[in-house]
């Protein structure tokens, strides 16, 4: 695909009739409006319009696709297994790179100020989501975390989670900036 940016690829979507296209041509009509073409710029704009849970899904389907047609995987030849797609889906959301299977222990995802090892299970326990969803109902405005301690241990060994989401919205700015410059 060459130099094509996600916006002149989004752009030229606009035909489709999927999700992918009604989100283009919402884009394309908004236009003016949009400073960032990235897909993390266009998402922060989408948010602060109001856009509703659809729509954000349906970018991260447009960003998941334009970035799988982009992909140069050294590993071409292994079947695109799901865990796979999972890391290669966070990378983008992060602007992270995916390392791929390089046969050494290190993180799946690397970016400019951060590493990131991604699990990919097919059920999560309900008590973690139902942690995040109590955090989240009193959080307002502030950041929802849950914070997993192991009896007998010591805090600073305390893992500390949150949805992607939220660390997109609080953090993404620091994602942007650490990979523009």
């Amino acid at each position: 695909m060459g130099e094509k940016t996600f916006y002149m690829w989004l752009r030229q979507q606009r035909w489709r009739s999927d999700k992918i296209g009604d989100l283009a041509r919402d884009i394309w009509g908004d236009r003016r409006n949009i400073r960032d073409h990235s897909p993390t710029g266009i998402r922060f704009h989408m948010i602060a319009a109001g856009a509703y849970d659809g729509a954000l899904r349906a970018l991260n389907a447009a960003a998941a696709e334009y970035y799988r047609l982009e992909l140069d995987d050294e590993d071409d030849d292994m079947p695109d297994a799901t865990w796979k797609q999972v890391d290669r889906a966070v990378a983008e959301r992060l602007n992270g790179k995916r390392q791929g299977a390089t046969g050494r222990t290190g993180p799946d995802v690397i970016g400019s100020w951060f590493v990131a090892e991604i699990k990919h299970r097919k059920r999560l326990p309900v008590w973690l989501k139902d942690a995040l969803t109590q955090a989240n109902g009193g959080a307002g405005d502030r950041l929802p975390l849950v914070i997993l301690h192991e009896t007998g241990q010591r805090h600073d060994n305390d893992l500390v989670m949150m949805r992607l989401a939220d660390f997109e919205n609080w953090f993404g700015d620091e994602v942007s900036d650490a990979t523009a410059g």
